[in-house]
């Protein structure tokens, strides 16, 4: 690549003047000598050179934090580190600056001219993907190690509102003030990738990444997504506004029917026929109240909280099914220690995940099985499991449980439901910070484990 503009940090005058007169120049490079790292940086004000080579002899202790510095202000300069003699040490500190490449003695024109046309190469395919990078709808962000920011592209900088100023080099936590991204980050030294949603101060919302990457730091990826959350909120409206307006008519169908057998005698067959309609009234009138429900708990419309003990949830849903267990003659297995924490929720609903979970496992424990149902502690969580010794869930049914109205396709025929129990679970779960999830096999029953936190004594 001739032509392109050189800056030469070096102080040292035979190697500035061997390079510039016997090697770049005679290429068709255009040289600029820089005498120190503050005059690079005076320099740089004025001019943005295609490539550096840094001479690093001369400050061989302080030469990675310097070179990492420069990594970071200046991301798009490529940088050749110029070196006294090969060593692994050289190479480590080196690439762990952000050279591209180094070279050492003896000079050879040929080979250096190569090491330079390669890392202009290679720098003009970063500079392609960042043009790529710099002009997608969604926000990208990348944070080094340190915290700071080392990319933004002009997305980010929209949803973030952060304008146009140089913001390369700074603290993360400086530039964007945004408390759901602060709290996406942290802590920042995390190495599991995560996912959230951001609210925007302008009323928009994000869908965000974060992917950690060893020795770079992390990439932050955002696509808007509240024309999805609007559509969902339409429908979560249209949904419940149909369940509150059916619940009327079909309390009424069933007065009616209840009432048929008292104003004249009814033969054998119409008795089936009002039970049949008794039985379907009263699905229809739970999948509305399972919808109602799950209406609710996503709206956020249940939000106190306060101290509640999981066990004593646990116990009063089995004041409910006691009956239901003796009826199927099936033997429960109960284990909650004493001295097991509380957590912060909201005692109805924890009571009614409790309540879902057990009786699924009652429904598809068989007649005479087994249910058990324990909760546990660890420092910071409490965790309750309830497990059947039904025919167990399918791993291709496994990751779909948990969704609305899905059934497992090896449930058993008498097994009724409105397929909503398992996305209440899930969603009360959510809505106290928690986790649900499955373990289970063919053939060998089922376990829901739910971890919740304990309540945060500080």
């Amino acid at each position: 690549m001739t032509d392109a503009h050189i800056f030469l940090l070096t102080t040292d005058d035979e190697i500035g003047e061997k390079f510039s007169r016997e090697i770049l120049n005679p290429a068709g490079f255009r040289i600029s000598r820089i005498s120190d790292v503050l005059n690079l940086e005076v320099a740089l004000q004025g001019d943005s050179p295609d490539l550096i080579i840094w001479d690093g002899r001369e400050s061989s202790e302080d030469l990675p934090q310097l070179l990492g510095n420069f990594n970071v202000h200046h991301p798009n300069i490529p940088v050749i580190l110029l070196w006294g003699e090969p060593s692994f040490e050289m190479a480590r500190s080196a690439l762990r600056g952000g050279c591209m490449d180094y070279i050492y003695p003896p000079f050879v024109e040929t080979d250096v001219i190569n090491i330079i046309n390669n890392c202009l190469q290679r720098s003009r395919h970063l500079d392609q993907s960042q043009i790529i990078l710099s002009r997608m709808n969604e926000g990208v962000l990348v944070i080094s190690t340190e915290g700071r920011l080392i990319f933004c592209n002009q997305a980010a900088r929209q949803f973030f509102e952060l304008g146009t100023a140089n913001l390369l080099g700074k603290p993360f936590k400086d530039v964007i003030q945004n408390p759901d991204f602060l709290e996406l980050l942290e802590p920042y030294n995390q190495t599991e990738n995560t996912h959230g949603e951001i609210n925007l101060a302008d009323g928009r919302v994000l869908n965000s990444q974060v992917s950690h990457i060893p020795e770079i730091g992390c990439v932050v990826t955002a696509q808007e997504i509240t024309h999805l959350k609007e559509l969902d909120r339409i429908k979560t409206d249209f949904v419940n506004a149909v369940s509150h307006d059916l619940r009327s008519p079909l309390t009424a169908i069933l007065g009616y029917v209840e009432l048929l057998e008292r104003v004249g005698e009814v033969n054998p067959q119409q008795k089936e026929f009002i039970q049949r309609v008794r039985i379907s009234v009263q699905s229809i009138t739970a999948l509305i109240n399972d919808l109602l429900d799950l209406g609710r708990i996503e709206a956020g419309f249940d939000s106190h909280k306060e101290v509640t003990p999981l066990g004593a949830m646990v116990r009063y849903s089995l004041e409910g099914l006691s009956n239901t267990i003796s009826a199927r003659s099936q033997t429960l297995e109960l284990n909650i220690p004493s001295d097991t924490p509380s957590v912060l929720g909201n005692p109805v609903r924890l009571r009614q995940m409790c309540f879902n979970l057990i009786s699924n496992a009652i429904k598809y424990a068989p007649i005479g099985g087994t249910i058990r149902i324990q909760v546990n502690s660890s420092e910071d969580h409490v965790i309750m499991q309830v497990t059947d010794n039904g025919p167990g869930i399918s791993p291709q049914d496994q990751p779909h449980i948990f969704d609305r109205f899905y059934r497992a396709s090896n449930q058993p025929a008498d097994a009724s439901g409105t397929g909503l129990g398992l996305a209440i679970v899930k969603s009360i779960v959510e809505d106290h910070q928690g986790r649900v999830w499955v373990e289970s096999s063919i053939g060998h029953g089922s376990t829901f484990t739910v971890v919740l936190p304990v309540v945060d004594r500080s």
